[in-house]
């Protein structure tokens, strides 16, 4: 939710804080800073749960989250506010690695278990745009960043609540399978290009679906209809989620990896 709260309130935000609220190129500039630090954070991550376990470093992520949010809330300038989502960036950069160690560790049924998560994450993303239209529009955008902050203190309790992980205090475990230089990279060249087109229809579905949609509706979802399609179109998400973790048991993986991007291609 947090991740998507930014993106229909990018045209307000600029224009409250006296920058042009047409500049997409601005925009995407805060979009990718954040991005980045939301990549680059999860080495250290993956780092961190294996060395502290994941149960202390989620808690640390919802932490940070938190502050960060706040002080996006509170920001009396641009500046301020754009130091303040990289904090949350960096601090969302934490939840794959140590969550999905969590997952794999704790579950006999792996596949089904991240399906859960995923399908979790697809609904968060749907909300993040619907979110933040509908506070930004009764509210104000500063009341969507603190209810990002509020949000993220339950999120804390519960994973105080986790499970304990076994960290590892060696190396990795004799009998492993080989480290293999050329898959890993091949994953990570494509997942470096599916991130650019990722990131750059999340940051302005809402505002592609307020300029074309033109269509009969409510005087109070006119208002907020470019955060409520891209919630909807995020939303679908999460039935590729369950296809996935019904397929995951039974199918192998990089199977289900060249079938899935098969299935994302535009569609003209």
């Amino acid at each position: 939710t947090s991740e998507l709260a930014l993106t229909p309130l990018l045209e307000d935000l600029f224009q409250a804080f006296g920058l042009d609220p047409r500049d997409k190129e601005a925009q995407g500039r805060l979009m990718t800073m954040g991005t980045f630090f939301m990549g680059g954070g999860a080495m250290l991550a993956g780092y961190a749960a294996d060395r502290w376990g994941s149960r202390l470093v989620l808690a640390v992520q919802y932490l940070v989250l938190t502050f960060g949010a706040v002080l996006m809330a509170l920001a009396p300038t641009y500046l301020a506010f754009a130091i303040g989502w990289v904090v949350l960036n960096a601090a969302l950069s934490i939840h794959h690695a140590a969550a999905l160690t969590l997952i794999t560790r704790h579950s006999d049924r792996p596949s089904k278990a991240l399906a859960i998560h995923g399908v979790g994450g697809s609904v968060g993303l749907a909300m993040g745009p619907l979110l933040g239209a509908t506070l930004g529009i009764h509210l104000g955008w500063r009341w969507a960043f603190g209810c990002v902050a509020l949000l993220s203190l339950p999120m804390l309790v519960a994973c105080l609540r986790l499970p304990r992980d076994a960290v590892l205090t060696t190396g990795p475990q004799a009998g492993g399978r080989p480290w293999r230089l050329l898959p890993f990279a091949l994953v990570m060249v494509t997942y470096l290009l599916f991130g650019t087109v990722y990131r750059g229809y999340t940051t302005f579905l809402p505002t592609h679906f307020n300029s074309v949609l033109d269509i009969p509706m409510p005087t109070w979802l006119q208002e907020m209809k470019g955060g409520a399609f891209a919630g909807l179109t995020l939303l679908a998400g999460g039935v590729g989620q369950l296809v996935a973790g019904w397929a995951g048991d039974k199918i192998r993986p990089s199977r289900l990896l060249l079938l899935r991007h098969r299935f994302s291609r535009p569609i003209r």
